[in-house]
């Protein structure tokens, strides 16, 4: 599983998993961002850092709670280990020096969405691959909330979608790979990341 991540990465610049995580591992997540929210835990996410930080809901519209290395739930930690795996794999097999990630797990309600964009802030490469770990039970078509990957040198091409379907990880190259969050009609959840 984790080679043919890495083979797809090095043919295409993004790669789709289904099954990265058991039903137990991911609806364990699920359980963790329930709590979150019930605590009102999670935040408005924003677009642009530090000056240029600003909440967007035309841009982006999701709730985030970022992981804290210290403070993982054991459902996080699993969530996090597999991805280790995953950073060892790569690096072993594309020699890509991953070394740290930073993660948040993350709540879209209905109507949500996230405009066209690439994961790395403008004068910055430090992000090298985008993961995302879908949580979301029986999803259907109709439901919308589709991740939408586009060409690196024609964002309008469109290269590839992802279902949020429970348990999937899509992964793919920060700075290059232009994608969006499609409009969702319901509750959309994920485990977010970025490796370094």
């Amino acid at each position: 599983m984790m080679v043919k991540i890495a083979d797809d990465l090095a043919a295409y610049g993004w790669a789709k998993c289904e099954d990265f995580l058991s039903n137990d591992e991911w609806r364990a997540l699920v359980a963790d961002i329930q709590r979150l929210k019930d605590a009102n835990l999670m935040r408005p996410a924003g677009v642009g850092r530090a000056t240029d930080f600003q909440l967007n809901a035309s841009v982006r519209s999701d709730l985030i709670y970022w992981l804290d290395e210290h403070e993982t739930s054991s459902a996080q930690k699993v969530a996090l280990a597999r991805l280790d795996e995953l950073r060892t794999t790569l690096n072993r097999e594309l020699y890509l020096g991953l070394r740290e990630l930073e993660a948040h797990l993350t709540h879209y309600g209905p109507s949500g969405h996230y405009a066209k964009h690439v994961d790395n802030f403008q004068g910055q490469s430090s992000r090298i691959l985008s993961c995302i770990v879908y949580l979301n039970e029986s999803w259907q078509p109709s439901d919308g909330g589709k991740l939408l990957i586009y060409a690196p040198n024609d964002p309008e091409r469109l290269l590839g979608e992802v279902e949020p379907r429970a348990g999937t990880l899509a992964c793919f190259l920060s700075r290059d790979i232009p994608h969006e969050v499609a409009t969702t009609t319901r509750d959309r959840l994920s485990l977010t990341g970025w490796f370094r």
